[in-house]
């Protein structure tokens, strides 16, 4: 199973209200090598909250279902889609509830990035904070990690949002491409 290892941070819950389709690259520096997993290239949200994650490379991606509450799964090689029930949690407040592969330190700086207003934490690879994993640009109105920057030996790798429309998706988005065999209903 391939692990996506940027970004380094990610919200649980859905968060309504606030649709996007945004486009993400690796701007500067390594790609990412076999061994760092494979990184988002593209996401879509509704206002129901459904998110669609695409990956690099396309040879899988995945929705989480807000409304019909299922984990969709696709295996693009195989034209397979795997759906699983999953319960989304909804947060009371809306306000994204941040998770983290590193130990982050949320720093009063920040920046705007294609026009969203982003705040800059810093990660850490340990709770002394002795060894820096890099920082991240969150922008909690979207609720989306919009810049990891990472480094690395060969130097820095930097992932950003490239283009981000903050309109709804069309819904066909959120369903399972025709011509696909569906397993787990």
């Amino acid at each position: 199973m391939i692990n996506p290892s940027l970004p380094r941070a990610g919200i649980s819950g859905t968060l309504k209200n606030r649709p996007f389709h945004a486009k993400f690259e690796i701007i500067t520096g390594v790609q990412p090598s076999p061994d760092d997993g494979a990184w988002v290239t593209e996401m879509f949200r509704n206002r129901a909250g459904s998110v669609r994650t695409e990956i690099s490379g396309h040879q899988f991606g995945w929705i989480l279902d807000a409304k019909r509450q299922q984990l969709i799964v696709f295996d693009y090689n195989a034209r397979v889609a795997v759906v699983s029930s999953l319960k989304v949690p909804e947060p009371a407040d809306s306000i994204p509830r941040w998770g983290f592969h590193k130990f982050p330190m949320t720093t009063e700086e920040s920046a705007s990035i294609l026009g969203v207003s982003c705040k800059k934490v810093i990660l850490w690879d340990d709770k002394a904070q002795s060894h820096p994993a890099g920082e991240i640009w969150i922008a909690d109105n979207l609720g989306i990690v919009m810049q990891d920057t990472k480094p690395q030996p060969e130097g820095s790798t930097v992932w950003r949002v490239v283009s981000i429309d903050q309109s709804e998706p069309d819904p066909s988005v959120f369903e399972v491409p025709q011509g696909y065999d569906v397993a787990g209903q």
